[in-house]
């Protein structure tokens, strides 16, 4: 937290060599996060690392993030209104000829949901997997993790599912 008034802010290079092209600070207050039940964009990250976008080439305009290796992860900031267990939604894509790729899904060091990523029959020809996590209430990061390459992603959903019960 930074007092009010006119400060010295400093960089400090622990090991380099590397570039700063700009750094931004927002106060908590400016934070956006995606309110369930919703549709987040793969492209709508908080922060990433080793992602690359490329555009969708199908009806739903927008970027899917690609080229995902082993170690990537996309990091989303969700507000859960309601602790209970959700259905959750993510647009995957495979080219044939892979194999074994897998996703999962965290909140902190807790894995809540390990899905595997199956052929699809090509990097924009689309498949949408289903699972369940449970989710406590509050703000909270939530972060896709790539567990075995290759593959694509194009969203992540929370759809309305009226009449579920509270998570215990």
């Amino acid at each position: 937290m930074l007092q009010a008034g006119e400060q010295t802010l400093r960089l400090y290079v622990a090991r380099g060599p590397w570039n700063v092209n700009w750094i931004e600070l927002r106060r908590d207050a400016d934070v956006e996060y995606h309110e369930l039940p919703c549709r987040v964009e793969a492209e709508d990250y908080e922060d990433m690392f080793g992602i690359e976008t490329q555009i969708v080439l199908d009806e739903d305009p927008g970027f899917n993030a690609g080229w995902l290796d082993a170690g990537d992860w996309l990091d989303y900031r969700i507000d859960v209104k309601v602790a209970r267990r959700y259905t959750v939604a993510v647009r995957v894509a495979l080219a044939d000829g892979f194999a074994g790729s897998q996703g999962q899904l965290r909140i902190g060091s807790s894995v809540l949901w390990t899905f595997s990523v199956p052929s699809t029959g090509g990097w924009q020809t689309w498949k949408t997997l289903q699972g369940q996590v449970s989710l406590e209430a509050g703000k909270q990061r939530l972060r896709v993790y790539v567990e075995k390459r290759p593959w694509n992603l194009n969203w992540i959903e929370f759809p309305k599912e009226p009449g579920r019960t509270p998570a215990r």
